[in-house]
């Protein structure tokens, strides 16, 4: 559905709207100021060190969760990090 949008947008829309329109859709930067900027950094930093932090975590459930289970690893509660690791 949302390609059809995609699709019929790119169709009737000039040139200029559809160089707008791929940035918009590639999130561009642009409108922004300096201190949304700064939260998105500390955001995306925070999150990368916090996934660095889990990596052996993460790491044993790519085994599955019975597997990780048997090597040690509390299988609910990290899904339930990952889960609200994604949604920071």
């Amino acid at each position: 559905m949302c390609i059809f949008h995609w699709c019929t947008l790119s169709y009737i829309s000039d040139n200029q709207q559809l160089r707008s329109f791929t940035l918009w859709m590639m999130g561009s930067l642009s409108q922004n100021n300096g201190a949304i900027l700064a939260i998105a950094a500390t955001t995306i930093s925070l999150t990368i060190l916090i996934t660095l932090q889990q990596s052996k975590k993460l790491n044993l459930l790519q085994l599955g969760d019975e597997e990780a289970h048997y090597l040690g690893l509390k299988v609910k509660k990290q899904n339930l990090s990952c889960y609200c690791l994604a949604h920071f």
